[in-house]
């Protein structure tokens, strides 16, 4: 046998992804002192102790995460005053002090090295410290600077409560003088209220105060003290008529401890009539008590007995009733809101497991002994996947030896002391104790609610026991003395013990025969992954392994001499094992190599339970408890889709065959045999009934089945048949609602000349023609979806459908679809990268499915008018091919023509250019300057605007001026179809010099129209000399046309735009900016301009502006997404005239 043993570093314990994480699952395994505990809302607290512990909850404990407090002292009290900022105080002066919820702690100068002992804050800036020697520090800045206030004592201060900013008490170190001290101002000046307090000796080590003259201090020494004040402390007398002075027995753990406690440890009120404390009288109970009136009487809600029980040194309640009390050696109490009962939690190291056993991955139960005079049995439960422990049961049994579910409802606990058998029927809130066999109970296991064994040792009644009552009543089937049983099924069963023994049955345990072990070391733990495969752990490393139900068992070396007492299969071939010594060995190969993880613990494990291969957990000695998680493999994926299509013949149904296709994440074009593809014969002779699919990479491989990469949205699958001697009609059907987002398409391989049937419209399809013994199935899944306006667009279309006929691709539509070549051509069937006019009935929204066509669109010389595919472009990232044939902007047509900036899917475009080519719509060419400014459109903000619109809201605007400009850009592309809205200057140009007599172009079939002037003074008149229409229009006048024979006017004007009267950079906006800002100028003449800007190293970083332009203001956006954060400067270049302004680019 091979043996490979890998030491694996506890430093990966903590990684993720692939490697094993174990997680400590005990709260405080180190078992610090837990000094205090703070909640600043019902979920939200801490709880800190020595040796800097710091734990902290967002649920109400029932989760908490380790902080970081940067040193190893005692931290002794801990508050916040909002989530994010708390302080902590302890030993030689420390003071902590967190703005981040406790994330990071920062160390505070509090000018002393005495041991701090409580803190209070009234707010986030006034806040005071008590310590030993009379020591009391005031801050008024949240602790950046801390003074020393004069006690007027030398007594060690243990606690300390203020009511509001001004009236506080401190009390500690209990004598003749200053046993508690009072202040009215604010800690300027302490008052002694000794006089009134009636003992004079011992300590004080808590108060709280519910206002200014109510109050409660307790504490020990001596004998156990509780008093209550109504008068701001000049008397005192025992609170409620519960306390008797008793003498406080101090354990010698408080010796170890610079911090006195015993007796009443901590007070606590939430409210004047509610309040708890905690008492540990005679040194020897745990107990905390209740009061609901205001301390007049006092109930007892929890008592922890037992001579050894650790001391609660804080507690604290929420408003809504969550509670937590925390203590010596790691001890943890949790209360859960409308309820009364306090319950201990797994921290420390008091308890021993001795099992575990889960049921899934939240739900499991461990159970074992706690420490103490004497020791108590415990049984504990997690709902959380092991995140919190709580006890659920504790009785005087020396311990409980072993746990077992059948599911979240049925369970039973055996101890180790009287052999007692523990029943729940309710996941464990109750459990029923039924008749013992008065000896040493080592296991039970149930294999339903009635049938079940048990094993004991040690005494006149070892051996196994068998129940049929649910564990009420048990009947002895063996003597031989055994520790372990387990059941693969009610029939199967072996049980394994002293002296290696090991007992099989296989009639329910009625009869029990010895099989040879091979040892005579002890057996701890046997289990089974079925009748069949099984092991079984002992002492001094032993592992047997049997592959045939037990009847004989082979050694497995594991290289260890270590006792083992726990053992579990997760799979056929996965087996874990734990043992003394922190011992974890692990097989994924059935014991043929075996790995060791070390460094998890040091501890003695007595237990594990997985519950799949991926998640289990390890217990054993003085608290240990450790989740075991490493991340599951992806489970096996299904399909994205799947459809089937059957095949019959004439026949009927006494012939049919049904084929599976769809798509798989990552299948191939091959055979897939994960998939369940596989491969057929070569097809049958004639006249004997076949159908399937052949292969794409090899038409001679065929399968049933054909699974392909989901990631393809082009995929043709090929079918061939062939009919019995029943002969034609071929019947082919399939679920026409099963297909995913796409076209599918059955075809003849004629590219559908004679079969062409869209498979989402029908669910069958009838073949008659015999000629035809093969089809494929078409599917294009790209799909684009567009939108389209009432009345006329231009679209394109985006992909390239199977069927590209407009009765296919635009069934909605009311007209022909128009394409052009030096003229208007109508079309039944389109072709992509081309646009078409074409009018539909009402505004609505399309799909189109097929295939990309690419980054490129031809275009010849003169209009184009084109469309792009299934993305929009924006004009930025376009060049042509060859450079510089683009001669005007791209327009679109919204109701009219608009420049266009961004290329639009499915919509339908013009550009002339000056040479046949192409349009790279990738980048990937750099465009020269002539191009880069025909690509964004160049709007003169000081022309004036002519707004022209219809009855039914179609407008354009066309742009005025008053001076000579080169307007060959502006060029309109040709007019539309007969009937479609247009307006243009007869020039066909956007723009014009109005200076002299221009005339306008109007085409529509909906008057009246409308015609308003902006930044423009016009006179309009009719081509008649004016008989007809004769206005002049001011700057934001208009006027109605509603004579619908007047289809074209002449117009001319002035520019009526205020003029700047001095250069001018103004600061841009936004500033600071993100990623674009708006840059704005006036000019009061002509000048030539240049508009940079500059990183902070004087560099370049773009050019905005390097034109002649004309008297005006100005505005021009800057895209920096290109750019880092900084500082920039734009300069503004006129003429002669040259200014600055910073700009801040932020991230």
């Amino acid at each position: 046998m091979n043996f490979l043993l890998q030491n694996i570093l506890f430093v990966l314990l903590v990684t993720q992804f692939a490697y094993p994480q174990w997680t400590n699952q005990n709260l405080v395994p180190d078992r610090n002192d837990l000094w205090s505990t703070f909640f600043i809302n019902d979920s939200t607290g801490w709880m800190v102790g020595s040796s800097g512990f710091i734990k902290k909850t967002t649920t109400a404990g029932n989760e908490w995460f380790q902080q970081n407090s940067g040193t190893n002292l005692i931290l002794k009290a801990i508050q916040f005053v909002n989530q994010n900022t708390g302080w902590i105080c302890g030993e030689f002066g420390l003071i902590l002090k967190s703005t981040d919820g406790g994330t990071t702690w920062d160390s505070l100068q509090s000018g002393t090295t005495q041991h701090l002992s409580d803190i209070y804050f009234y707010d986030t800036d006034t806040g005071y410290v008590v310590g030993f020697n009379g020591t009391i520090l005031k801050t008024t800045n949240g602790g950046s600077v801390w003074m020393n206030l004069n006690s007027e004592t030398s007594n060690d201060l243990l606690s300390l409560d203020f009511v509001d900013a001004f009236i506080g008490y401190a009390a500690g170190e209990v004598n003749d003088t200053s046993s508690v001290i009072k202040t009215t101002d604010g800690g300027s000046s302490w008052i002694d209220k000794s006089s009134g307090f009636p003992r004079t000796n011992g300590n004080c080590i808590t108060l709280d105060f519910i206002n200014a003259n109510v109050g409660f201090i307790g504490g020990g020494g001596g004998s156990t003290f509780f008093y209550k004040t109504t008068n701001g402390g000049d008397t005192w007398a025992m609170s409620g008529s519960l306390f008797q002075t008793r003498q406080t027995k101090m354990d010698s753990t408080e010796q170890l401890s610079i911090y006195p406690y015993g007796g009443i440890t901590s007070v606590y009120f939430k409210d004047s009539s509610n309040g708890w404390f905690v008492d540990w009288s005679s040194g020897v109970d745990n107990i905390i008590r209740t009061t609901t009136d205001g301390g007049i009487t006092w109930n007892t809600e929890y008592i922890a007995w037992g001579i050894y029980a650790n001391a609660l040194l804080s507690i604290f309640l929420t408003q809504h009733g969550n509670g937590l009390a925390v203590g010596v050696y790691g001890i943890i109490c949790l209360k859960k809101e409308s309820t009364s009962d306090w319950s201990q939690i797994l921290s420390g190291m008091m308890d021993d497991i001795h099992s575990i056993y889960f049921i899934d991955e939240n739900i499991g139960w461990a159970v074992g002994s706690r420490y103490g005079n004497p020791d108590k049995a415990i049984i504990l439960k997690t709902t959380n996947s092991g995140k919190i422990w709580k006890t659920q049961m504790e009785t005087s049994a020396y311990g409980m030896n072993y746990v077992h579910f059948i599911n979240e409802l049925f369970g039973w606990a055996v101890d180790s002391d009287f052999g007692e058998v523990y029943l729940t029927t309710d996941g464990g809130d109750n459990w029923n104790r039924n008749s013992g066999l008065s000896c040493c109970a080592t296991s039970v296991f149930f294999v339903n609610q009635n049938t079940g064994w048990l094993t004991a040792k040690g005494s006149s009644y070892e051996g196994i026991y068998k129940s049929i009552d649910g564990g009420v009543t048990w009947t002895q089937k063996s003597s031989i003395n055994s520790s372990s049983i387990y059941f693969s099924d009610i029939n199967n069963g072996w049980a394994v013990g002293v002296g290696g023994s090991i007992l099989k049955s296989t009639d329910s345990g009625e009869s029990w025969v010895s099989k040879t072990s091979g040892t005579t070391n002890n057996l701890n733990c046997v289990n089974f992954y079925n009748s069949n495969v099984g092991m079984c752990v002992g002492n001094a490393g032993t592992v047997l392994l049997s592959s045939d139900g037990g009847e004989s068992w082979v050694s497995q070396n594991v290289n260890t001499t270590e006792k083992l007492a726990s053992v579990q299969f997760t799979n056929s071939s996965t087996i874990w094992i734990a043992g003394d010594n922190g011992t974890i060995l692990n097989t994924t190969d059935l014991g043929n190599n075996w790995t060791s993880f070390t460094g998890v613990t040091g501890k003695d494990l007595t237990s594990l339970s997985f519950v799949n291969e991926y998640t289990g957990w390890f217990a054993g000695m003085d608290g240990t408890m450790f989740k075991y998680s490493v991340e599951p493999p992806p489970p096996p994926t299904p399909p994205v889709w799947t459809n089937q299509i059957t095949t019959k013949d004439a026949s009927g149904t006494e012939l049919n065959q049904v084929l599976t296709f769809g798509q798989h994440i990552d299948a191939t074009d091959s055979i897939d045999a994960s998939l369940g593809e596989y491969e057929l014969p070569p097809a049958p002779p004639p006249s004997i009934f076949d159908t399937r699919f052949n292969l794409p990479t090899n038409p001679q491989v065929s399968s049933l089945i054909d699974y392909r990469d989901s990631a393809e949205t082009n995929i043709t699958w090929n079918l061939t048949f062939q009919p019995s001697s029943a002969g034609y009609p071929m019947t082919f059907s399939w679920d026409s609602t099963a297909f995913p987002e796409g076209t599918f398409y059955l075809k003849d391989r004629i590219n559908g000349s004679f079969v062409n049937v869209n498979m989402k419209n029908q669910s069958s399809y009838t073949l008659t023609n015999q000629a035809i013994n093969s089809l494929s199935i078409s599917y294009r899944g790209l799909c684009s979806i567009m939108s389209v306006n009432d009345e006329w667009n231009i679209i394109s279309v985006p992909l390239l459908a199977d069927d590209m006929t407009l009765s296919n691709l635009f069934p909605s539509a009311t007209s022909p679809a128009y394409s052009y070549n030096a003229g208007y051509i109508s079309h039944d069937t389109l072709e992509t990268g081309k646009g078409y006019w074409l009018k539909f009935g009402a505004s609505q929204q399309l799909q189109i499915c097929g295939l990309t066509q690419g980054d490129t669109v031809s275009v010849h010389e003169g209009w184009n008018l084109f469309g792009i595919y299934e993305k929009d472009i924006p004009l930025s990232q376009i060049t042509t091919t060859p450079p510089g044939v683009v001669a005007t902007y791209f327009f679109e047509y919204n109701d009219g023509y608009y420049i266009a900036d961004t290329l639009l899917s499915g919509k339908g475009f013009w550009v002339r250019v000056t040479d046949d080519g192409v349009i790279n719509l990738n980048g990937g060419l750099l465009k020269n300057e002539e191009e880069e400014k025909l690509l964004l459109a160049d709007i003169n903000p000081n022309w004036g605007k002519i707004i022209i619109t219809d009855n039914e809201g179609k407008s354009t605007i066309l742009y005025a001026t008053d001076k000579e400009t080169d307007f060959s850009l502006y060029e309109l592309p040709p007019p539309p179809p007969a009937g479609v809205f247009d307006v243009r200057y007869s020039s066909g140009k956007l723009a014009e010099n109005i200076s002299s007599e221009k005339i306008i172009q109007i085409t529509s079939e909906n008057y009246p129209i409308t015609i308003r002037a902006e930044g423009i003074n016009i006179i309009i008149r009719d081509r008649i000399k004016g008989e007809l229409l004769n206005e002049e229009l001011t700057s934001g006048e208009e006027i109605m046309l509603t004579n619908y024979k007047i289809s074209s006017i002449e117009v001319s004007g002035k520019l009526t735009r205020e003029l700047p009267i001095s250069y001018e950079l103004y600061q841009n906006f936004p500033n600071p900016f993100n990623s674009n800002t708006v840059i704005k100028f006036s000019i009061p003449e002509e000048a030539y301009v240049t508009l940079n800007v500059y990183n902070v190293l004087g560099e370049k970083v773009i050019q905005l502006v390097d034109d002649k332009l004309d008297a005006g203001k100005y505005s021009y956006n800057w895209d920096a997404n290109d750019a880092a954060s900084g500082i920039y400067i734009c300069e503004l270049r006129a003429d002669k005239f040259v200014t600055f302004k910073k700009m801040v680019l932020l991230r």
